[in-house]
């Protein structure tokens, strides 16, 4: 997935500039969600996503309930999330 790690900063994995797109459907700026990655164009958080399957929703049921996100941008979310938890190590071998 390319444009996660940023290309001003010598810190990677994951920095946040102003209107920085992170990842196809997915954006961050300090100015919305309080720089949280969010599916671009609203103001729903890739963890808000995350946290509704997680707790058993469905796509669909996430599609009816909130109309204006897509599965397209649930797929890019879920996507998004599994680079960044493997973007950096949790525990050295």
């Amino acid at each position: 997935m390319k444009g996660l790690t940023c290309t001003f900063c010598v810190q990677p994995p994951i920095c946040y500039h102003p209107g920085m797109k992170l990842a196809d459907r997915i954006v961050a700026d300090p100015e919305t969600c309080s720089g949280h990655p969010r599916i671009e164009g609203t103001r729903v958080r890739v963890s808000h996503v995350l946290g509704w399957l997680a707790s058993g929703m469905t796509r669909s049921e996430i599609t009816t309930e909130y109309p204006y996100i897509s599965e397209a941008d649930i797929g890019a979310a879920l996507q998004f999330a599994a680079h960044a938890v493997d973007a950096t190590p949790v525990a050295a071998e």
